[in-house]
């Protein structure tokens, strides 16, 4: 079976980085830029992530304080 022939792409660019050059995780270390990073995260999902934690926290809360008062109740 013969090789296939390299595919051309026009208008591909690829760019290359060394390894040398390369700094993974330069940005994790960074308290001011992570502080950033997290305050991006929340001022775009807050909307979308509040009111379903809201319910989550409700429903566990609720959930204790039935477990407590079952509990309380059926004790020797």
């Amino acid at each position: 079976m013969p090789a296939k022939p390299n595919i051309r792409l026009r208008g591909q660019i690829e760019y290359f980085v060394s390894p040398y050059e390369q700094r993974i995780f330069a940005d994790w270390f960074d308290p001011k830029l992570v502080l950033t990073k997290l305050q991006r995260k929340v001022s775009e999902n807050a909307k979308d992530v509040l009111p379903a934690f809201f319910v989550l926290v409700g429903t566990i809360y609720l959930g204790d304080k039935l477990h407590e008062e079952e509990a309380k109740r059926h004790r020797f």
